[in-house]
């Protein structure tokens, strides 16, 4: 969750910095983050209960993934009025570091054991996996960055 509002702050800074603006916030962003948190929150606080009821029925999983998309999407649309502007740097460098932080704790995070593992198998360091698996953030970030000067050079 972490790397991903990094990743959107580094969009929406990147996108000022082009226009040499402030970055704007919107009420849609805010109602859309306070919803994301609810979920996140739900899903820290009873974690059984919510995983239980992702994988107990197919239909049951999907519309519990949709909703909260649909949600944010829905109030970003909806409420497209601006809540406050910030000077686009810091959200650019405040996105950048979130982005950062969020890989290097994903590149750390390996104390997940292997539960999958054939008769007289050992677990693999799978340095190389974590790695992958740590720079595909960052990755994505630049690929909000690369779009949003491509529709800069656009406009």
């Amino acid at each position: 969750m972490l790397g991903l509002v990094g990743m959107i702050l580094t969009g929406w800074g990147f996108s000022a910095w082009l226009q040499e603006s402030p970055a704007d916030i919107s009420v849609g962003a805010l109602v859309g983050g306070a919803f994301a948190l609810t979920s996140l929150g739900a899903l820290l606080l009873a974690p059984g209960v919510v995983l239980r009821a992702l994988v107990s029925r197919l239909w049951v999983g999907a519309v519990l993934m949709v909703v909260p998309v649909m949600a944010m999407s829905v109030a970003m649309v909806l409420l497209p009025a601006t809540a406050f502007q910030a000077p686009a740097l810091p959200v650019l460098a405040l996105g950048l570091l979130l982005v950062a932080v969020a890989s290097v704790l994903g590149w750390f995070d390996h104390d997940q054991a292997d539960l999958v593992l054939a008769p007289g198998e050992q677990p693999s360091g799978g340095g190389r996996a974590r790695l992958r698996l740590a720079l595909v953030l960052p990755a994505a970030t630049l690929v909000v960055v690369v779009l949003s000067w491509l529709f800069d050079l656009l406009a």
